[in-house]
């Protein structure tokens, strides 16, 4: 449903994004995580058609944010951070401009389900200016439903919100989740781990992990290093218990795996990976078993850097 190739972006000769590739399937929700500054925001803006890439390709769906900006936007709802609402509109005049705008018809009748499900028909005739912070979060998010996009992009939706606010909010994700797709910014892990199926890591403009959560759930991680050919790494996953969650070659006949056991004896399969590459003629560089969950995983790969809590 979404699909980034070699994207790149730069500001003033800052390099926000350099040459990204990642893919987000239909429905379910995805996190993107990062730090602040990651580049979280500018990829979020590209993939809405706010901005264009200095270089890549984009797909939402079908169509191209360069080449089919209107049908983009069409199927794509975007929340951003800040969250731009007019405070002096009630909320029942600010959704009523937002579905003229968006040429929903029949508002709000044909959109009451819709309403009565993100709570806003409670505050339907207040301004917007005295509500709280979560029920603006409410209304945004029904401004970036209320078209019935197939795409779901939000930047930290959960941002400033009670503990009470963020469960009502991720519920609401959550039913919204089985008929949209949803890219979800976050830097906060528990959010994740409580609300989405797959993550993707951001740091210094580069992609540094893609994967599913259930990879995290149970088992050990291996880290694996070798000099050899690729044909070895297909032999290895012919091992029992083992799964492939990374496999990256880091220059010509150096590779880097990222290695799931399920199950069984840790140190029997290390010394059986061992025999395998040498068996092949070839070297072990690194190998290392590991307890890892997403939390340690993080903060391996962005080094503790910037703000992040868990």
């Amino acid at each position: 449903m979404i699909k980034l190739t070699n994207i790149s972006k730069s500001f003033s000769g800052f390099q926000a994004l350099k040459r990204i590739s990642f893919e987000v399937k239909e429905e379910g929700i995805t996190a993107f995580l990062g730090v602040n500054g990651a580049g979280k925001t500018t990829t979020m803006r590209i993939i809405d058609g706010i901005i264009l890439a200095d270089e890549g390709e984009v797909q939402v769906g079908k169509y191209s944010p360069l080449t089919q900006a209107v049908k983009v936007k069409e199927i794509v709802g975007y929340l951003p951070e800040d969250n731009p609402l007019y405070s002096s509109f009630r909320v029942s005049e600010y959704l009523n401009f937002i579905a003229q705008l968006r040429q929903v018809k029949g508002f709000p009748m044909e959109a009451y389900s819709l309403l009565r499900q993100m709570g806003v028909t409670k505050v339907w005739d207040r301004k917007i200016n005295t509500l709280s912070h979560g029920y603006r979060q409410r209304v945004g998010l029904t401004a970036a439903l209320i078209h019935r996009p197939q795409v779901l992009v939000l930047d930290e939706p959960l941002s400033g919100l009670d503990p009470l606010q963020k469960e009502e909010i991720m519920a609401l994700l959550r039913k919204v989740s089985h008929q949209t797709t949803i890219l979800f910014s976050t830097h906060i892990l528990p959010e994740v781990e409580k609300l989405c199926q797959r993550v993707i890591i951001i740091h210094q403009g580069e992609i540094r992990f893609e994967g599913d959560l259930s990879h995290f759930k149970g088992g050990t991680i291996i880290k694996l290093n070798y000099q050899g050919k690729a044909k070895i790494k297909d032999k290895l996953l012919t091992q029992p218990n083992l799964q492939l969650i990374k496999a990256e070659e880091l220059k010509r006949g150096n590779w880097q795996l990222t290695l799931k056991l399920t199950k069984g004896d840790k140190e029997k399969i290390v010394r059986q990976i061992s025999k395998v590459i040498n068996s092949e003629g070839g070297l072990v560089l690194q190998l290392q078993p590991l307890k890892e969950d997403l939390s340690t995983l993080f903060n391996r790969l962005v080094k503790d850097e910037g703000n992040f809590e868990n």
